[in-house]
C-alpha cells in the first residue's frame, strides 16, 4: 500500500519581512525619430498642434474655448513651437543662456523617458531635484514635467527601500512647575530583587517634585492593594495628601482600587506615555541609581 504524501506544515511565527523591491523593467519603446513622430501623431493633443502647424495657422480663442487645458497649454506657447525634421519641438531657454530645441514628448513615452533618467544603471536612482535637473538637460519636454518626476521618484520601490525612515515629530517637553512640598508626587516600582529575610522582593519608590525627597519602601508583592496601602499609610498620612500623583501605566496604578483611592482623596492621577518613561525622569533616575 502506498502512503499519501502530506504537505509539511511550517509552524511558528511567520517572518515579518517586506517584499523585496523590484526594478522597473525597461520599456520596449525605442526613442527614435520615427517612433516619436508616430507617437506624436497618435497623441490626442499633439496631433492637433501638428495639424495647426502644418496648416500654418493659430486657431482663434472661439475655436478652442471648449478644448482641454492640455491643448491650451501648448497653444499658449505657439511662438516657441515649430516643426524640426517633421517632429514637433519647442524652443527651450534655460538659465545657461543657451537656448535649444526640445522634442514635445507625448504622454505615451513619458514613462520611458523617466526610466532612462532615473532607473538605468548609470542614472543612480537620484532624488527629485537631481532627476529634474537631468530632465532639463535632456532633449525632451512635456507638460507638468516637475510634478511627473516627483510622482515617479516617490513611487520607486528601490528608492523607498534605501531611504531612511522619516523622523517622527515630537512635541517639546515642558517643565512642570510646583509651588509647595508634596503638591505633586511621583511613584514607581523597582524589582524584582533577591528575596530578603522578611520575604520582601520589590521596592516602591515615592518622590516629591518640589523638595526632591525620595522614599523607598520594601514590598513582598506588587498587587494593587499593597501599593495603595503603602502610599496611603506611609506617604499620605505622614506628609499630607498631594494634589497630583504621577506614575507609569502599570496595572497597579491603573487598577480600580487605586483609582477609587484617588477619587476619594480628590487626587488628580496622571500617567506617562507607553514606552516613554522620560516624563517620570526623577523617579527613573532614582531607580537607575
Amino acid at each position: 500500500m502506498f502512503r499519501e504524501k502530506t504537505s509539511k506544515i511550517k509552524r511558528g511565527r511567520k517572518p515579518n519581512r517586506p517584499k523585496q523591491a523590484k526594478q522597473i523593467p525597461q520599456s520596449d519603446t525605442d526613442l527614435t525619430l520615427e517612433v516619436i513622430r508616430d507617437k506624436q501623431e497618435s497623441d490626442s493633443i499633439l496631433k492637433q498642434i501638428l495639424k495647426y502647424k502644418i496648416e500654418g495657422r493659430k486657431p482663434d480663442l472661439g475655436e478652442i474655448s471648449y478644448e482641454s487645458v492640455h491643448l491650451k497649454y501648448w497653444l499658449a506657447r505657439w511662438e516657441s513651437i515649430d516643426l524640426k525634421n517633421g517632429i514637433l519641438c519647442m524652443y527651450w531657454d534655460d538659465d545657461t543662456k543657451k537656448g535649444r530645441w526640445k522634442i514635445c514628448a507625448p504622454n505615451s513615452i513619458e514613462k520611458t523617458i523617466l526610466w532612462y533618467l532615473h532607473d538605468t544603471k548609470t542614472a543612480g536612482h537620484l532624488g527629485i531635484k537631481k532627476t529634474y535637473e537631468k530632465a532639463k538637460l535632456s532633449p525632451f519636454y512635456w507638460r507638468n514635467m516637475q510634478e511627473s518626476i516627483k510622482n515617479y521618484v516617490n513611487q520607486c520601490e528601490i528608492c523607498g527601500e534605501r531611504k531612511n525612515p522619516p523622523n517622527k515629530k515630537r512635541h517639546c517637553m515642558k517643565s512642570y512647575v510646583v509651588g509647595d512640598p508634596f503638591e505633586r508626587i511621583a511613584t514607581d516600582i523597582a524589582g524584582p530583587f533577591p528575596i530578603t529575610d522578611n520575604k520582601n522582593r520589590y521596592i516602591l519608590v515615592v518622590g516629591d517634585y518640589f523638595s526632591k525627597l525620595t522614599k523607598a519602601y520594601a514590598m513582598q508583592d506588587i498587587q494593587a492593594k499593597t501599593v495603595a496601602n503603602i502610599i496611603f499609610r506611609a506617604s499620605i498620612k505622614r506628609y499630607g495628601c498631594p494634589i497630583e500623583v504621577h506614575s507609569d501605566q502599570g496595572k497597579q496604578y491603573e487598577s480600580a482600587l487605586f483609582k477609587e483611592m484617588c477619587t476619594l482623596l480628590e487626587i488628580n492621577k496622571t500617567r506617562t506615555t507607553p514606552f516613554h518613561p522620560r516624563s517620570d525622569g526623577m523617579i527613573e533616575c532614582m531607580n537607575r541609581g
